[in-house]
């Protein structure tokens, strides 16, 4: 089977003066980023990306270390650890969030998981195609305390720091075509890159890269 088109870019300020908030709100402070971009699936299938992209893109984030992203089905969490979403905030707590421009926490719940399969449902879950996930890839030694928490305090990383063991973020553009990746070094960055070209070796292809 040949793989879809993947385009990588490392230069993304022609994308995110065009893009806005949508893609600025992937860019944790200190981070380095690149753009991932493939062909969507045809207009009568519901999926937001093909099983072989999705793949290839969630085996070479699990090279990295584990990832956990936004998810709100704890009965479909098998092969992975569910943190339920927080409790509501009492209206104290909401008062003062407002009165002191605090965050909230979201009101979803976080996978986190070191296996393939579960790993695709950041494609599935229905804020993808939306722009609304954001996945995190972490050390595995790492406590993934601070990973969930950040997870659910908010969908706006501008001026947050990646969590303590945190590697990557990997979001979702507005139509679903695209992902941003915002490393914690450029080497980090440029792992992942290769690992993308490692999956896609074995299908013989090669992603354009633009610089």
């Amino acid at each position: 089977m040949t793989p879809p088109l993947l385009t990588i870019t490392r230069d993304t300020s022609s994308f995110v003066k065009f893009q806005g908030f949508e893609i600025e709100r992937l860019m944790p402070s200190g981070t380095i980023s690149a753009l991932i971009e493939w062909p969507l699936p045809p207009d009568d299938r519901d999926e937001a990306i093909t099983q072989i992209t999705a793949a290839i893109l969630c085996s070479a984030l699990l090279r990295l270390g584990h990832i956990a992203f936004r998810w709100d089905d704890a009965a479909s969490a098998m092969g992975g650890t569910f943190f339920p979403e927080p409790q509501s905030p009492s209206f104290k707590t909401r008062v003062m969030a407002s009165l002191f421009h605090g965050s909230l926490p979201a009101a979803f719940g976080v996978l986190v998981t070191d296996d393939e399969i579960m790993a695709r449902n950041l494609f599935v879950w229905g804020g993808w195609s939306l722009g609304g996930q954001a996945a995190l890839v972490y050390d595995p030694a790492a406590d993934p305390a601070p990973i969930v928490d950040a997870l659910q305090h908010g969908m706006d990383w501008r001026g947050r720091a990646l969590p303590p063991g945190c590697k990557l973020l990997f979001g979702s553009g507005h139509d679903g075509g695209v992902a941003l990746v915002a490393a914690s070094s450029v080497e980090v960055l440029d792992q992942f890159i290769a690992n993308v070209e490692a999956e896609l070796a074995a299908e013989d292809f090669k992603p354009r890269q633009h610089r």
